[in-house]
């Protein structure tokens, strides 16, 4: 007969393993199904706003989509796609990043950041477009790059890489309703190919995944974020349009999520949702397991 310490000990042995054993299964068990009703939960009626989402799962592929696949007005998470599009053009060779483009009247759009304001004449590297664009949203920096990149190329390269439904019309990203058009599914899809380093070059993407990790608008999918890691996303406002699109190096489970509102009465209730939405996801990326350590 076992003495009574080492029944103890093996009570406690035993009732480690069914904890250990327990938590794991469930967090083996709470996927993308589980998350998608925890996310639906938070939706609103659709006479009160719209929601798109898509999200992939950089570890296994697997995806979630609501309404994925349904186009808007992209407004500025468009951006990322004009950034791919400047990367793979620079590793064609058809420029340098360091070359400079001369601002002129017709490249002034209003919104945030340092271009509007600048005087016309002034010359800036592509560099320092890009950077404006991302950093901080700036539609002239946008409409300099559009036209020097050219719309259809972009439309293009974009079609290449999978996302069948972008569309660029119109550089004046204010003027671009019914012209411009993206959906969650193909802006998840671009990340998805910039975070495994294959558009351009591997080096081209780690560069684009830096650029929009320091990009100022955090309300979103940063927000529930722990600070330690990594966030590289792009926002879009426009008039009932609240966006955001990014990449989420969570350690368990890395991820790119894209979610589109639109329809709100108030903006602030459009970026509380996606910044809800984003704590969901990120707290689910916690408990999967990364396939890749048994």
């Amino acid at each position: 007969m076992l003495s009574k310490p080492t029944q103890f000990f093996r009570f406690l042995f035993v009732a480690l393993f069914l904890f250990v054993f327990q938590t794991s299964s469930f967090a083996y068990n709470y996927g993308l199904m589980d998350l998608r009703h925890q996310i639906q939960s938070l939706l609103p009626p659709e006479s009160q706003g719209k929601v798109g989402l898509y999200l992939v799962n950089l570890n296994t592929g697997e995806s979630l989509g609501i309404n994925e696949n349904e186009p808007v007005n992209p407004a500025s998470v468009i951006k990322v796609a004009v950034m791919a599009e400047a990367y793979m053009q620079s590793a064609q060779g058809k420029f340098k990043f360091s070359d400079k483009l001369i601002l002129r009247q017709s490249h002034k759009v209003l919104g945030a950041g340092p271009l509007f304001g600048s005087p016309n004449g002034k010359a800036f590297t592509i560099q320092y477009l890009v950077e404006c664009m991302i950093h901080f949203s700036d539609n002239t920096a946008t409409k300099m790059l559009i036209d020097f990149l050219g719309k259809d190329s972009i439309n293009r390269s974009m079609k290449r890489l999978g996302l069948t439904q972008t569309v660029i019309g119109n550089s004046d990203l204010l003027k671009a309703k019914g012209l411009n058009f993206s959906t969650p599914r193909d802006q998840t899809v671009l990340l998805t190919k910039i975070a495994k380093g294959q558009v351009a070059s591997s080096k081209a993407c780690r560069e684009m995944v830096f650029i929009m990790s320091q990009q100022k608008y955090r309300w979103g999918i940063p927000k529930p974020v722990s600070k330690d890691i990594l966030v590289a996303n792009k926002t879009g406002t426009l008039n009932g349009i609240k966006h955001d699109s990014g990449i989420v190096f969570s350690r368990q489970c890395p991820y790119a999520i894209t979610v589109f509102s639109s329809d709100f009465r108030s903006a602030a209730t459009a970026m509380q949702l996606i910044a809800k939405i984003s704590d969901v996801v990120f707290t689910w990326s916690l408990i999967q397991s990364d396939p890749n350590h048994v």
